[in-house]
């Protein structure tokens, strides 16, 4: 049985370093799409500022500058784990031979890669390497500003504000770990569990992030397997013998975090969507 409390790091990390079964890892394994890692981060940065905003600095790092392009990230966390030294500029000719080994940029000089690679953006991004720890992620102050706009037109929204805000009596718990068995040991991380004593219902739900018109998202939700995770959510939540004759109803709050296109939604995730999920 759970303790439902606010979260701290040592949950987080505990979470994290536990192996049972989560599910992203069974959603590898029968397959789906993936989301952008771009998007992906937008999603998590977003999902903090709603539900775990006081874990800020313990989850990200922050940059002054633009985060570079994929690629180049790629080739930069590469040389920084071979690094001889934390200094940049010591570290251009193995950066260089880094971007040969992946065939990046293939036709230029080794001087003009070094030109390629010899700027502020992937030079704050090699500074910012040096204080991830504990599985932090990088964003950029761009980032940052748009998750936060979209977090606070969410919590502003008519439609999406009573999940997010306490402005009742309901009881609210965010990114609430879980653990059971059912056949081999599995672990769950709720974004939000809302507990209506008037209705003895308990929601779970989960904040979804997308560029998508909520018509699209229905096809991105079921290319992404999010039925499946809902139905884990769901199954799991059932096992923690908390609530038991409280109805469990699941919800996302999808939100669009495309430019001019602020949208927010709560959906039902239905029986019918959750044994679609199951099966």
């Amino acid at each position: 049985m759970i303790t439902l409390s606010q979260i701290t790091i040592e949950d987080l990390r505990r979470y994290r370093d536990d192996p049972s079964v989560s599910q992203s890892q069974l959603k590898a394994l029968i397959g789906g799409g993936k989301k952008d890692s771009k998007k992906l981060l937008t999603g998590s940065v977003v999902d903090m500022m709603l539900t775990t905003d006081h874990l800020f600095d313990e989850l990200f790092v922050v940059m002054d500058n633009k985060k570079p392009s994929d690629s180049v990230c790629e080739i930069l966390d590469s040389a920084f784990s071979g690094r001889m030294s934390d200094d940049y500029g010591s570290n251009l000719d193995n950066i260089v031979e880094t971007a040969r080994r992946v065939q990046y940029q293939e036709r230029l000089s080794n001087e003009a890669l070094r030109k390629t690679f010899s700027n502020d953006r992937c030079e704050s991004y090699w500074y910012a390497l040096k204080d991830i720890e504990n599985g932090k992620q990088i964003v950029s102050l761009d980032e940052i500003e748009k998750a936060a706009y979209v977090a606070s037109m969410a919590k502003m929204s008519s439609v999406t504000a009573k999940y997010l805000l306490n402005v009742d009596d309901n009881d609210r718990y965010y990114q609430v770990p879980i653990y059971w068995f059912d056949n081999v040991p599995c672990k769950g991380l709720l974004d939000m569990v809302i507990v209506e004593h008037d209705t003895k219902t308990v929601y779970i739900v989960d904040v979804k992030t997308t560029s998508s018109n909520i018509t699209e998202w229905f096809g991105v939700a079921r290319s992404l397997n999010y039925p499946f995770q809902m139905a884990f959510y769901r199954d799991g939540w059932e096992r923690q013998e908390m609530y038991w004759d409280y109805d469990v109803k699941c919800r996302w709050i999808v939100i669009n975090t495309s430019e001019g296109r602020f949208e927010p939604y709560v959906v039902e995730c239905t029986e019918e969507m959750l044994n679609l999920g199951r099966y």
